[in-house]
């Protein structure tokens, strides 16, 4: 199942994290999963753009192992677009959990981990593509 999380932390950085494989056909070959992971990486992308922007005071992208996990800390001015690209993949990751519950979880508003707690876990997370 793919584990899709999204959430403001409480130092003022926005947070994606999706982790897993939908299952719903083989590896290579899940159309769910590669809906999962456009997601994913259309925030990266954006988060990336927004910070050669120089519009974050943070950023953090690890991609890889079968996990997304995306931070970003916006600049004042910068926040709402960043907000945007945010609630445009949880809208999307809510639309694949409605459509394929079995395969897709979306968690809103999850209390955020420490950068280090975070690290762990997503470093223990089988080897996998969202």
């Amino acid at each position: 199942m793919v584990t899709a999380r999204v959430f403001l932390r409480p130092d003022g950085a926005l947070e994606m994290r999706a982790n897993g494989h939908a299952d719903f056909d083989e590896l290579g070959k899940d159309p769910v999963c590669a809906g999962a992971s456009t997601l994913a990486l259309t925030v990266a992308q954006c988060v990336d753009t927004m910070n050669e922007e120089d519009a974050l005071e943070d950023v953090r992208i690890h991609i890889g192992g079968g996990n997304t996990r995306v931070v970003a800390k916006p600049k004042p001015e910068a926040f709402h677009e960043a907000l945007d690209y945010f609630r445009v993949a949880a809208v999307g990751f809510q639309l694949l959990s409605e459509a394929y519950p079995e395969h897709v979880r979306l968690i809103l508003n999850e209390t955020a981990e420490t950068d280090s707690e975070a690290e762990e876990a997503d470093s223990d997370k089988e080897d996998s593509s969202p």
